[in-house]
């Protein structure tokens, strides 16, 4: 009975001691828990870890730590001591790091590619984002291409919509104050904007390119182009298909009041050809065509200084010359003469036979 009674007690004594040996090892301050020995780890699950201060692992499956509030906001917070010093959050594939994500050594929020050593994106305590080689964005977002392992494009958008809806790939809205205000700025060594419509089976007009401007006040220009170039030739606009304008200016800006297209300067080509609306004069040789005798002809240069029909000088210095129309004036003036010629070889035939008669 005594020997039973012995056991017992050294049982519960040894139990007593060493509950005591293993809650010694925490220390409750406040509302604080805390291991009594600092420098040791705190290990969750299957192993330990001498590196880190609280290690978690799961022997087999997906291993989680979750942080959790019944009720208001869950927070995990990774603090730094100093501005210098790194906070960071990183991933790795069997013990291999891949990727870290946190403050490298400055206050800048940065994605690290733990492989290659680079920075894919990097987020600015003034809230610039900087994406591919842009480490140091200078712009809100701030993207560069690889300078290692260039791609095709620097910044890609596509959109996946199918419907009946304008859905943009890339919108650009600067609108400043008024007279202020660049929507997309593209630069390149070939072509610093290259625009492609694929119009498809749609039976409606598809635009490569589509300019617009409107406005209360100033000039307006829908599409600019301006080119300079010290070795070759520069062009502002070039189009090598079928142009269509409502109205043409070359070489000035104020258009012709009435006409589609105004030349400021001397036109050179190796045809022209007139479309005339109007009858060709070939009616000078109809039967009840009158025909201006010589006399009224005469009578009418004498007094006009100019032929009947045709505009004076001063009319054309002051209002130009209608080509069309001046042509048919000129070719009506031409057959006319035509016919004062053959007059005139009656009456020169007329007068030869009666001198013949005279003789005989």
């Amino acid at each position: 009975m005594r020997k039973k009674t012995f056991t017992m007690m050294l049982t519960i004594a040894s139990a007593f001691m060493f509950t005591n040996a293993v809650y010694a090892q925490w220390t409750t301050t406040g509302t604080v828990i805390r291991p009594t020995d600092t420098t040791r780890t705190v290990s969750i699950g299957t192993a330990g870890s001498g590196n880190a201060s609280l290690y978690v692992e799961k022997k087999s499956g997906t291993s989680i730590l979750g942080v959790r509030s019944l009720s208001g906001g869950a927070t995990l917070y990774l603090d730094k001591s100093a501005a210098s010093s790194n906070t960071i959050l990183g991933y790795r594939t069997a013990g291999i790091a891949k990727w870290q994500t946190g403050m490298f050594a400055n206050e800048n929020y940065s994605l690290k590619n733990f492989t290659t050593g680079t920075l894919p994106m990097v987020v600015t305590s003034n809230d610039y984002v900087g994406i591919g080689n842009a480490t140091t964005p200078a712009y809100t977002l701030h993207v560069e291409g690889k300078v290692i392992s260039p791609t095709y494009y620097t910044l890609y958008s596509h959109s996946n919509y199918v419907g009946n809806s304008d859905i943009r790939g890339v919108s650009g809205n600067s609108v400043c104050n008024p007279g202020y205000g660049i929507g997309v700025e593209g630069s390149g060594g070939y072509m610093g904007v290259y625009g492609s419509a694929s119009g498809s089976t749609y039976t409606g007009g598809a635009f490569g390119v589509y300019g617009y401007a409107s406005g209360t006040a100033g000039t307006r220009y829908g599409v600019y182009g301006a080119a300079s170039n010290s070795g070759g030739v520069a062009w502002a606009g070039y189009f090598s298909g079928n142009t269509y304008t409502a109205q043409l200016m070359v070489n000035t800006t104020t258009g012709a009041n009435g006409y589609v297209a105004s030349i400021g300067g001397k036109l050179i080509a190796e045809e022209v050809r007139v479309a005339l609306k109007a009858n060709w004069p070939d009616y000078v040789f109809a039967d009840d065509y009158k025909l201006m005798s010589i006399s009224e002809l005469e009578k009418s240069i004498q007094t006009n200084k100019h032929l009947p029909g045709i505009p004076s000088a001063c009319e054309v210095e002051e209002n130009g010359l209608h080509l069309g129309d001046m042509q048919t004036k000129m070719v009506e003036k031409l057959e006319e003469a035509h016919l004062y010629i053959i007059q005139l070889q009656k009456q020169i035939d007329e007068l030869k036979a009666q001198v013949t008669s005279i003789k005989k």
